[in-house]
């Protein structure tokens, strides 16, 4: 069998890490480089953290510093060709010394900034063209931290769509004076909420608002089903709950549900757990508090910090809600653990 020895010597020039970077990948993103159907890309800003993103998932670079260096060099130029045994000495030079490498955790995607960048905007009532603070799509994709598959469902979530070249939603006062009116067409045309005609409904509303708009909003309710929508009871529901707590933040439970029940047209019988992300409730008294997870803190501690002030006590059901955007939803079980018990420390 054929010996080979090889010399080592540093190279006049050294990099120590500045040009060349070492991230530790899995199998499975191993097959995605090698079958070139998958988009890697770095989004973020020098003052955020730096997200890898692939088609369908964001990555947290998180450094790994070791104690031994790391000597890499260019592969060898020479080959054996002799086939009878043989002493064979090859000189290596290094080129450079790595004392970090980078990992990557799969982690949820950063969609807080998106909600913020729509609404800081949003499409006004007919009569206002200005674009000034407009954003398309291809500026979304560089500012906010996801993969191209995750900002699709959180601008879906939100309910944005494309308009006039670019993202948007609907002015908050605006969407629900159609959304209320479009209610009040259903009843008094004496519609069933599982079968609302598209082209009469828009017909209605043209006076309020534009057909996109009126899509749009038949959307948060909804689903298109060829000609007709099928509105869900429970998004009416959630419709009707929310504009209950634009008149106060915080009621007796009893009260509440009783407004409620009495608000939903089609008289479903409302229940706490549709608003899961949106309330907290308290006992000693026992009230109902408006609490969006998206008007919370990105910042764990913060947002923790703030969930505790509201109140001392949370179980697991309850509070998953507010921070689920943090985890993997196969690990959330245990991580939730964890981050309950740091917390605990974090606020003595």
């Amino acid at each position: 069998m054929e010996e080979k020895k090889e010399k080592i010597k540093f190279g006049s020039e050294i990099d120590f890490g500045k040009q060349i970077k070492l991230i530790e990948v899995d199998e499975e993103m191993i097959k995605e480089l090698e079958s070139n159907n998958n988009l890697f890309i770095l989004r973020g800003f020098p003052s955020s953290e730096a997200i890898l993103c692939d088609n369908h998932h964001s990555f947290q670079m998180r450094m790994v510093e070791s104690t031994n260096s790391l000597f890499l060099f260019p592969p060898s130029s020479s080959s054996s060709s002799s086939s009878s045994s043989s002493i064979e000495s090859n000189e290596l030079i290094i080129s450079s010394s790595i004392q970090c490498h980078f990992e990557l955790i799969k982690n949820q995607p950063r969609l807080d900034i998106l909600r913020q960048l729509l609404y800081n905007n949003p499409l006004q009532r007919e009569g206002d063209e200005s674009k000034e603070g407009k954003i398309t799509m291809k500026e979304l994709k560089e500012r906010v931290q996801a993969s191209d598959s995750q900002i699709e469902k959180g601008l879906k979530e939100l309910g944005a769509f494309e308009y006039d070249g670019f993202i948007q939603v609907l002015d908050e006062d605006w969407e629900d004076d159609i959304i209320e009116n479009l209610i009040l067409e259903v009843i008094s045309n004496d519609w069933n909420f599982s079968s609302v005609p598209n082209n009469q409904i828009i017909s209605l509303l043209d006076s309020i608002a534009s057909k996109v708009a009126i899509s749009n909003a038949l959307s948060k309710l909804g689903k298109r089903n060829g000609d007709n929508w099928i509105l869900s009871p429970k998004q009416i529901a959630i419709y009707k709950a929310k504009k209950l707590f634009k008149t106060k933040q915080s009621w007796v439970l009893d009260d509440f549900m009783n407004e409620w029940a009495s608000s939903i047209p089609d008289g479903s019988q409302p229940s706490v757990s549709m608003l899961e992300g949106f309330v907290v409730t308290k006992k000693d008294p026992n009230v109902i508090e408006w609490l969006p997870a998206h008007t919370l803190p990105f910042d764990t501690r913060q947002r923790m910090k703030l969930l505790f002030e509201k109140k001392n006590f949370w179980n697991t059901k309850e509070i998953e809600p507010y921070i689920r955007y943090k985890f993997i939803y196969s690990m959330f079980s245990h991580l939730i653990v964890l981050l309950l018990i740091e917390t605990s420390f974090l606020l003595l």
